[in-house]
């Protein structure tokens, strides 16, 4: 009987079997694509700059751009923007509904385009012969200037919510049921009110000046119209100045049929009308 070949192993068969020479790679036949700096050019760009560029853009467009980084939303958010938006939205139609305001206004623009005062897109918008009320217009104790101080993106989101029903309604009781009984004519309780910030400031002949809390609807100040008279003064007029509102204060002045007037300070922190 022949011999019989032995048969070797996986392992052994694999372990004997020569091993591959590995090839050089060749170095001098690849090509190295050069990496490019990134392009940033909004980086370099100033404030300023970007604030003229985003000025052509419609409300849409600036709330997209304001969702971008800190920085867009900071400049998206700038009053100067929003301010000719709500102008064209908000003013210009029912200014439209004066009579000989369109004729005023296209011999206005193009008075100022003789002038070299203003662009051919400021003129047709009428951003630039907008004057804006006393009420927006601030006196500035440092630098000794008037400055604006309305922000006009809240404004227009005020104004938009409102035309679109998207405001909620509450009632606050500023009438005592007592105190009504009291008055006789309805003109002797007239009431007027001022709102800012969570805060609502009225006025009557009844119960005088009062400041309420419109989180609570509690009043949180209250102090006398009479002045020491035996007649009680009606109150015509009220204003709120809330430049110290950053420090929980806020000036009320108050006018009467008489032609007198009042000044209050109300101390939100201490809750005292003074």
């Amino acid at each position: 009987m022949p011999p019989t070949k032995r048969r070797l192993s996986f392992d052994t068969a694999e372990a004997n079997a020569p091993a591959k020479r590995h090839r050089a790679r060749d170095t001098s036949s690849t090509i190295t694509t050069p990496t490019l700096p990134p392009k940033d050019f909004i980086s370099r760009v100033s404030d300023e700059v970007l604030v003229r560029i985003l000025s052509y853009m419609n409300e849409s467009s600036l709330l997209d751009v304001g969702i971008v980084s800190k920085r867009f939303h900071a400049i998206a958010s700038d009053s100067q923007l929003w301010r000719p938006h709500y102008y064209r939205r908000f003013v210009l139609p029912r200014a439209h509904r004066i009579p000989g305001f369109k004729k005023a206004r296209s011999t206005s623009s193009l008075h100022s385009l003789s002038k070299g005062n203003a662009s051919g897109a400021d003129a047709a918008d009428g951003a630039l012969a907008w004057r804006k009320p006393a009420s927006t217009k601030r006196w500035n104790a440092g630098q000794e200037q008037v400055v604006d101080w309305v922000d006009w993106k809240k404004q227009y989101r005020l104004r938009h919510n409102w035309a679109r029903g998207r405001c909620a309604v509450e009632q606050v009781d500023v009438h005592n049921s007592k105190e009504q009984t009291a008055v006789t004519a309805p003109p002797e309780w007239q009431t007027l009110i001022k709102v800012v910030e969570g805060i609502a400031v009225t006025a009557d002949s009844v119960s005088g000046l009062r400041a309420w809390d419109l989180r609570t609807r509690q009043p949180i100040a209250q102090a006398s119209l009479h002045f020491d008279r035996a007649t009680r003064l009606r109150p015509s007029c009220l204003a709120v100045d809330d430049t110290r509102l950053g420090r929980g204060q806020v000036d009320v002045a108050v006018g009467f049929e008489d032609g007198t007037s009042g000044v209050w300070r109300l101390d939100a922190h201490r809750n005292a009308l003074r």
